[in-house]
Order: structure tokens, then sequence, then C-alpha cells
């Protein structure tokens, strides 16, 4: 894994550096309802004229992400929460996704679905021309990503991007490689945008400090669906969740998402506390753990594979404590579904976490089991106070806001014409070999 994730990553990089370029704070503040009430009116009434303008021409928003929309993780569902939100706005948009761009996606575990996509000049002119988009945002850094980022600088095409992943912490963590290298990536793929939105104020700090002019980051604050999320009553869980609290002692610490290394569970299921850990996802390392568990370990742990739906609500609810072990994720989405579902948050004292958890909702700590023993004495009830501020429809707003306008006149010139380099795209051609050779190899050393 530790091979073929690495090549994926130098990859991107070296695909990205292929094209010359041209160019302790909370951002989670708790307020009452009825400032959140007046920031979404306010938000509303500014731009009244972007969202009508939207409406009547029916130019979309292209909205261009690597991570397949099947898959289900954090980015997803921030995209599928924000476009939801978007329909009920009445603004059209259009994805440039795995789902409709040429390549092949890994299947394997190993690769977390992580694809190989390459978009030419034509094909990408074509689409647009097509689309007629009236602005351009990139979701991810991948290769799909990075094909439109440069044709939108050759072409003078406006477009904003997101920075999901803290992808220096996360690579260097991962697989040792220098923090200098993923933020020079970083760096390169997203000042080049003419804005860069992020989470929360931490992120923002994180990317000036690697280079990315002020004036183009942004705040785009995440939500919540406080009306599927809530404190339940146990007496009225589904039976197969149910069983799992009535056969297991409590307290019940949760962690809710992929079960794969970035998310750091290793940390969770060592640490020493009482009760029961609760183990909700799917992911690469799920068959490892229960492998283990069936030779002896993890004694106190229920794996309960991937939940959604009314399940998954009724998990959140039914857990004394959330934990949340990641040292790579800039928000971590689960941590408002468990607040909202009266559930305390424990964490390390790291960025997400940092923007968003309190002494009043929850604990953080550089030691995680003590930061569980704290989180267990928290009212559950000003957790779920906390997360009713944040909505859905603040952040598609501020969306709206941030996104920039393509003139028409840009659309109706676009060229196809490409720099030599890109004309046969040997460069993806040769990489996406040698990445089939190694993960081939790798597969078979594991057989």
């Amino acid at each position: 894994m530790k091979k073929t994730s690495l090549l994926i990553f130098c990859l991107i990089l070296f695909s990205s550096c292929a094209t010359k370029l041209k160019v302790r704070s909370r951002s989670v503040a708790s307020v009452d309802q009825t400032s959140c009430t007046n920031v979404i009116n306010s938000l509303m009434s500014n731009n009244h004229h972007k969202i009508s303008k939207l409406k009547s021409t029916g130019r979309p928003i292209i909205l261009v992400t690597d991570t397949s929309l099947e898959m289900s993780n954090g980015v997803v569902t921030v995209v599928k929460k924000m476009t939801a939100e978007l329909d009920e706005l009445g603004i059209p948009y259009r994805f440039i996704s795995p789902e409709n761009v040429p390549g092949y996606v890994i299947k394997s575990e190993k690769a977390q679905g992580t694809g190989i996509h390459y978009l030419s000049h034509k094909m990408l002119r074509d689409i647009l021309k097509k689309e007629n988009p009236m602005a351009i945002h990139l979701v991810t850094e991948g290769m799909i990503g990075e094909s439109v980022r440069k044709y939108a600088l050759e072409q003078g095409i406006p477009f904003s991007t997101f920075y999901h992943t803290a992808w220096p912490e996360f690579f260097h963590e991962m697989f040792n490689l220098p923090v200098a290298l993923g933020e020079k990536y970083v760096s390169r793929f997203h000042k080049t945008a003419d804005t860069v939105m992020s989470a929360t104020d931490s992120m923002v700090k994180r990317l000036k400090e690697i280079g990315i002019p002020e004036n183009k980051l942004k705040i785009r604050s995440h939500g919540v669906d406080i009306k599927h999320f809530h404190p339940r009553k146990k007496a009225d869980f589904l039976p197969e969740v149910k069983e799992v609290f009535e056969n297991n002692e409590g307290p019940f610490s949760l962690f809710v998402g992929r079960i794969s290394p970035e998310k750091n569970i290793q940390d969770f299921l060592d640490a020493d506390t009482e009760g029961t850990k609760i183990i909700v996802g799917d992911g690469p390392l799920l068959e490892s753990f229960r492998a283990a568990q069936a030779k002896g370990k993890y004694k106190n742990v229920v794996f309960t594979g991937r939940q959604g739906g009314e399940k998954l609500a009724q998990f959140y609810s039914g857990a004394d404590v959330f934990v949340f072990p990641s040292k790579s994720d800039t928000f971590g989405l689960v941590q408002l579904e468990a607040l909202a579902s009266g559930t305390p948050v424990a964490a390390y004292p790291v960025q997400g976490p940092i923007d968003v958890i309190t002494p009043e909702i929850g604990s953080l700590n550089d030691n995680l089991e003590i930061a569980i023993r704290e989180a267990l004495k928290v009212d559950p009830l000003k957790a779920r106070a906390f997360a009713e501020n944040y909505s859905w429809k603040h952040t598609a707003l501020q969306f709206v806001e941030q996104i920039h306008e393509i003139p028409q006149s840009t659309i109706e010139n676009l060229s196809a014409k490409m720099p030599m380099y890109q004309k046969v795209p040997l460069m993806t051609t040769a990489a996406g070999t040698v990445y089939a050779i190694i993960y081939y190899v790798d597969e078979e050393l594991d057989k």
C-alpha cells in the first residue's frame, strides 16, 4: 500500500510541476439561533443578484473532483450536502468526476479508489463550450483537478479551489515524506486559484504559511443535518443496533469513518479505556482488525462495518463519547454529526478538532485516554445545542458568494491548442504503466 500511495503522490506532484505557474483561533463559534438566521438572511441578501443570475441564465457551476461520488468519505458528504442545497436554491451545477472522465479507477481497497485520468485540452474545450459554465470550482487536487487547473490557467479562466485534506502532514505521517515536499505541492496547486476555500481558521493560517496569498483565502464552513442527527432513546433503536448496546458494557466510545491508516484508528484501539469501543465504517484495515480480534485481540471492541441512515444516527446517539483520533483531517464532519446527536467529542489538539471542540462540548488532549475520560464528563445537551448552529444552507450560500463568474466571451474564445508536451500525454501514460506494474507486483507479493 505504501508503495502505491507514494507513487500516486509523486505522479500528482510531478504533473503539477510540469506546468509554469502564471502567476488557537476558532472558526466555529457558539452563537444563538437568531444570530445564525440573521447570517443566512444576510448571505441571501448580499448574493441575491448572483443567485438570480445563476438561476435565470441556466449557466451551471462546474464542480471538479477526483473523488468518485460513489465513495463514502467526508469530501463526498460535503459535496452532496452542498449540492442538495444548491438544488433547493434552484442553482444549476455539473460534475467533472471519475464517473464521466476517461481513465482507469483502481478497485483495490489498497488504492482507496484512486484513478488515473487524463483530460485533453480538446475534451475540456468541448465540455465547457457545451455546458457554458458560470463558474469552475476544483474540489480536489488529483489528476482531473490538475488537468482542469492547467487548462484554466492557459485560457485565462477564473476558478476556485477547496483545501479538504492536510496533505503535507498526511504524507509525512503515512510515508515519512518531508513536510516541505507536500507544502510545495499544495502551494503550487492552490495559489494559482482566484479563491482558495477552507473550513477553518487554522487551515487558512496554515495555507498562508505555505505561500497562499492572504487575499485569496476564504472560510467556507461545513454544516450538519440536525434533523437526522439528534439524541434518541435507546428503547427506540433498531434491534441490530440495540443489541450492540445491550450485549456490551458501557461507557461506549464510538469511532465513525473510513477504516484506513490516515484515520489513526490504532491509537484509539490501543487506548486503555473502560467499557466498549464501537468502530463503525469500512476500509482497507477492517479485515486485518477483525482477523486480529479472532485471535484474541481487541476483546472490548465491536466492528459493525459500514452503516448509514437511521442505524448510523442511532450509533451516534447511543455512544457516551465520540473519539476522533485523526491528525490529518482538516475538519472532520463526523465531529458535528456526533455533537448534533448529543455525544461529546474526544480528540487530539490538532487542526480540525482545535477549530471545533471547546471544553463545554468535548476534550482535546495529547493523551487520547485522558481526552476520552474528560469528554465523558461533558453535558450532552451542551453538545447538541452547539451543533444546532450549523446548516448546509449557510455552507452553500458562502460557496455561491466566493465563486468567480466566467465572462461569456471567455467561453466563446476557448481554444483546444496545447503546448507540445501535452499533445501526447506520455507522462500520464508512462506513469500509469509504472503504477500498474507496481500495483500488480504489490498484489502478487501479498498473495
